[in-house]
């Protein structure tokens, strides 16, 4: 099967890809393979604990502050990291302070506390304030890859967990069209694939994809490995 892969758009968060000629009823197979792995197996970074002077649990309240804690939390859920340089790392703890005369905090204030990431969403507002109230945040920011459940998270001294989405997909979707070799469409014998790739910003969808395609070689490479087939072994 020695089909090619056209890229029909590749921006920051949509990768459109044209694939063909590929053998019939092929399609629907690396069209969902490709989805499943690009949704559930690529890692990505998050604020995966916070803390706050003076609040103890997430339906506190804060002199101040307009929104609850509830909503602030929100809030963090929806913040996009990624990597200022190729390094490799699993966690930083951040403690931002911000100062009176500012009346909201923007993800972006982020940045300037965080040694190794990036916020890609600045625009995002935290919280408004008010202007006389100084504010310190802690965050742990850590890496992983799916979606990962508050009260399934390891305690960690007296910070507060946030559900974790980590996957830096948006939206994966395929469509499959058949490939005529006439023009009255009544002889086909391979198929095209279109794979459709949306992100949060912080992975473009081509290098997604080339990593899906990593991954999925890996997985296959243990079938035709030999050492790993085994004689009279059950479950």
């Amino acid at each position: 099967m020695n089909f090619k892969i056209f890229v029909l758009k590749n921006t920051l968060r949509l990768g459109i890809f044209k694939i063909y000629p590929i053998y019939s009823g092929y399609g629907i197979t690396i069209g969902n393979s490709l989805r499943r792995i690009l949704l559930s197996s690529l890692y990505g970074y998050t604020i995966s604990y916070f803390r706050i002077k003076g609040v103890l649990h997430e339906y506190s309240t804060i002199n101040g502050i307009v929104e609850d804690v509830t909503s602030i939390i929100l809030n963090f859920k929806q913040i996009r990291l990624k990597l200022k340089k190729k390094i490799k790392i699993n966690r930083e703890k951040i403690n931002i302070k911000i100062k009176n005369k500012i009346n909201k905090i923007y993800a972006g204030d982020i940045d300037k506390f965080s040694k190794y990431f990036e916020i890609v969403n600045k625009e995002l507002v935290i919280c408004n304030k008010d202007e006389s109230k100084k504010i310190s945040i802690e965050f742990i920011i850590d890496k992983g890859k799916g979606y990962l459940p508050a009260d399934k998270k390891k305690k960690y001294k007296d910070f507060i967990p946030i559900d974790s989405i980590y996957t830096p997909i948006k939206n994966v979707s395929f469509k499959v069209k058949n490939f005529y070799k006439n023009k009255n469409k009544n002889k086909y014998s391979k198929e095209i694939l279109y794979l459709n790739i949306r992100t949060d910003g912080t992975i473009s969808p081509i290098i997604s994809l080339l990593k899906s395609c990593r991954i999925l070689i890996k997985i296959y490479k243990n079938f035709i490995n030999k050492n790993k087939y085994y004689k009279n072994k059950h479950i």
